[in-house]
């Protein structure tokens, strides 16, 4: 099984339309057996629809993925264009690095996608007052500001923030991704660090205080370019 890592995730124009359901799940791809490093070009968590038999430039073939429970998910890859005959089918828990085709060297995790808000905090330091706060939905692919321009930000169960920044329309390809704990400053390349809360409320929207906007906007070019 051959993955394409030059191309995007067309699925994800569907999804940032539609919006995405409490069972959806979300994926990445890695190029490493720990699930710890990018492919290269990286690419972004992306959200699929539970259960479908879906075929994504992400494979060559036809796969399903569906949430059974917070802690099992069941998963079909290598499958032909109905998914009833699969070269590889099993259970897995959320999170798991699993291989994609013996042999292939592609990695990916899958995990659940947890129907919240989140507000996510700018700051210029760890810790530090934040000076933007954006209020996002889980999962969906968003302009979210200056900073962190098109983004997916995804509550994923058990504390955990899955997110991608600097993406293209779709979210498709995004420069920064990874994931970290909620309520927990991160720093990211090359001078801005982010908070994720997770709130229970509906809606987008955003609040921003100009301190220091300035030096991070000009220190984020190089990055996003």
């Amino acid at each position: 099984m051959t993955f394409s890592r030059f191309v995007l995730v067309p699925l994800c124009m569907m999804l940032a339309i539609a919006g995405t359901s409490a069972t959806d799940a979300v994926l990445r791809m890695y190029g490493d057996a720990a699930c710890t490093t990018s492919t290269s070009p990286p690419v972004a968590w992306w959200v699929v629809q539970p259960g479908s038999c879906q075929n994504s430039t992400e494979f060559s073939d036809y796969y399903s993925v569906t949430v059974d429970s917070s802690t099992q998910i069941t998963y079909s890859f290598g499958c032909d264009n109905t998914c009833t005959t699969c070269t590889q089918s099993s259970i897995m828990t959320p999170g798991t690095c699993l291989e994609i085709g013996a042999g292939s060297g592609d990695y990916l995790t899958v995990y659940p996608v947890v129907a919240a808000t989140i507000d996510v905090q700018v700051s210029n330091s760890c810790p530090g007052p934040a000076w933007a706060t954006y209020t996002v939905t889980s999962a969906q692919c968003a302009s979210i500001g200056p900073i962190l321009g098109n983004s997916r930000i995804t509550v994923v169960g058990n504390d955990t923030i899955a997110y991608s920044f600097g993406c293209d329309d779709v979210c498709g390809y995004c420069r920064l991704n990874g994931q970290t704990s909620e309520d927990t400053c991160t720093s990211e390349p090359p001078a801005f660090h982010v908070t994720y809360h997770v709130n229970s409320a509906a809606g987008i929207t955003s609040s921003v205080a100009f301190v220091g906007l300035t030096a991070v906007l000009m220190s984020m070019f190089a990055l996003f370019a």
